[in-house]
C-alpha cells in the first residue's frame, strides 16, 4: 500500500520500555501508598498520565509527578528502541517515506529522557500536550495529518495496543497493531487493525 506517511506509537511500538513505566509506576504509587496490581498498571499503558492519574485517584498530583520523574530517570538509562527500528527508519527515510510519531507521552518527557535518541527521527511529532483529548480518541492522528498538510487516508498509524488501533479508525486513517509478546496477540486479534505485524520487516513489505 501506498502511503505519504507511516506514523508511529512510542511506547512499546518502537521503544523496549514496557519494564521501565511498570517499574515507575508501581515504585511510585507505593511511596504514596497505593498498592496496585499488575494488571491494573498494565492496563494504564498508553494512557496520558493525567489520565492515570484520574484512574488511581491520585489527590497530589504535582507532588506525584515529581517522584515518577526521578524514578523514571533511574529505570531509563538503558532503554532504546527495539532491535530493527533504526534500520527500519533508515528505509523509510530512503525510499522518500516521511515517518511521525503521534504518542501519549508529554513533551517534557521526550526531552528530559529520549531527546538523544529521538533527534532528527521523525518529520512530524504529537505529544500529549498537543491536544485536548487523547487516544483512542482521533484528535491526535487529526492533528498530526493537519501539521503535515496530509488527509488521514494518506498515512497508516502503527501502535501496539487498542487504543492505538481505535485512533486511527476513528481518525480515517489505515490502522496496524505491532505484536512483539505473545500474551498480546489475543488483543491484537480482536483490536479491529487494517494489519497485524510480527515483525519490523512485514512493516516494510506492506509500506510502499
Amino acid at each position: 500500500m501506498k502511503y505519504k506517511h507511516v506514523v508511529f506509537d512510542l511506547d512499546g511500538t518502537l521503544l523496549d520500555s514496557d519494564r521501565s513505566l511498570f517499574l515507575a509506576w508501581r515504585d511510585t504509587f507505593r511511596q504514596f501508598g497505593k498498592y496496585c496490581s499488575d494488571e491494573e498498571i498494565y492496563a494504564s499503558f498508553g494512557k496520558t498520565r493525567w489520565d492515570i492519574f484520574g484512574m488511581f485517584g491520585v489527590d497530589k498530583p504535582d507532588e506525584f509527578w515529581e517522584a515518577w520523574k526521578k524514578n523514571y530517570k533511574r529505570l531509563s538509562a538503558d532503554v532504546g528502541f527495539f532491535d530493527g527500528v533504526n534500520d527500519l527508519l533508515g528505509e523509510l527515510k530512503e525510499r522518500g517515506i516521511k515517518t511521525g510519531l503521534v504518542t501519549s507521552r508529554a513533551r517534557e518527557e521526550l526531552d528530559a529522557y529520549f531527546s538523544d535518541l529521538l533527534k532528527g527521527v521523525f518529520d512530524y511529532e504529537v505529544c500529549a500536550d498537543d491536544t485536548k483529548k487523547h487516544k483512542p480518541d482521533p484528535e491526535p492522528l487529526l492533528y498530526y495529518a493537519a501539521r503535515a498538510g496530509i488527509e488521514p487516508k494518506d498515512c497508516v498509524y502503527i501502535g501496539d495496543m487498542p487504543t492505538d488501533v481505535r485512533c486511527a479508525n476513528a481518525a480515517g486513517a489505515d490502522s496496524a497493531i505491532i505484536v512483539w509478546k505473545k500474551e498480546r496477540e489475543e488483543a491484537a486479534q480482536q483490536a479491529g487493525a487494517k494489519y497485524i505485524f510480527h515483525s519490523l520487516k512485514e512493516i516494510s513489505e506492506v509500506v510502499e
